[in-house]
């Protein structure tokens, strides 16, 4: 007989959710029964939805190199402007267009390193800073005639969202202690290299969920790294593990869409997890 899963109470609980076979197929994959992949003499042929995810991702490819003139001349006017104020300081990129998960569509992340930066008691989770560098920075940027919009949002952590005149969007924060930018970048960079089909998936997801206007956690959707942690634990966790890049995007559309209980169960970089559970973290 098949193993045993490791939280059989998440297993009960979903088969009380669906009476739909394959629902209940992935379920079985999801907490512990993983079915072995077709020899290759078995293996079938790509399907038609493999073939237009292909396809696209090499439209994606051709956009992006459009789009990376604009945010190299974008990255040095940035550059620029914070040097005026702080001439030690450092820019760094992170976020998807510095793991190969970006879009045409996607804002372009930098976080700014200070040295010798003096901070303020924490509060809760979140460190501020002691002098009022946003505002200075903001104040620099508003002058700027290549930027057409500035917005200080103050989400999970502060951030400026900018827009200039070369159709490139981005999102500029300071290193704090509790910013984690270049270290998750990191992680998603060597994810990717263990599961390569963890691209392709995110990069349709991502497309679909801004086309309907909630690929923004600040607005009431999921983040891009929210959705790539969903990808990478469907993944791991044996999701459509017999089946081609088609299959495995509509098993994840099955499994989130008609099994998975965010009441119950949690998803951090480790995979899943109960909720009141502390979640671990793959920085460590």
């Amino acid at each position: 007989p098949p193993p045993t899963p490791s939280h059989p109470q998440l297993l009960n609980m979903h088969y009380r959710l669906t009476s739909n076979m394959s629902c209940a197929l992935n379920i079985l994959q999801t907490y512990g029964y993983v079915y072995p992949p077709l020899p290759p003499a078995l293996s079938l042929p790509k399907s038609t939805l493999t073939r237009e995810v292909e396809r696209w991702l090499e439209e994606v490819e051709i956009e992006n190199e459009r789009k990376g003139t604009g945010v190299m001349v974008v990255e040095q006017l940035l550059r620029r402007e914070v040097t005026k104020a702080w001439p030690r300081a450092t820019i760094k990129m992170y976020g998807s267009h510095a793991t190969g998960l970006a879009l045409a569509t996607s804002d372009v992340d930098f976080f700014i390193s200070l040295p010798r930066v003096r901070l303020e008691t924490s509060t809760g989770d979140q460190t501020k800073f002691d002098a009022d560098f946003y505002q200075t920075l903001l104040e620099l940027l508003e002058q700027c005639r290549w930027v057409t919009d500035v917005v200080d949002i103050r989400a999970s952590f502060r951030v400026l969202k900018v827009s200039t005149v070369h159709g490139v969007e981005l999102d500029v924060s300071f290193a704090t202690s509790g910013h984690v930018g270049d270290k998750s970048a990191l992680w998603v960079t060597r994810t990717i290299e263990d599961l390569p089909q963890s691209r392709p998936i995110t990069l349709v997801l991502k497309r679909y969920l801004h086309k309907k206007n909630l690929l923004s956690s600040y607005t009431g959707g999921v983040s891009s790294y929210g959705l790539f942690l969903m990808v990478v634990a469907f993944l791991r966790s044996g999701g459509g593990a017999a089946g081609d890049l088609g299959s495995k995007l509509t098993g994840f559309l099955e499994f989130f869409g008609r099994c998975f209980d965010p009441n119950r169960v949690a998803i951090g970089p480790r995979g899943y997890f109960l909720r009141g559970q502390q979640a671990a973290s793959a920085f460590r």
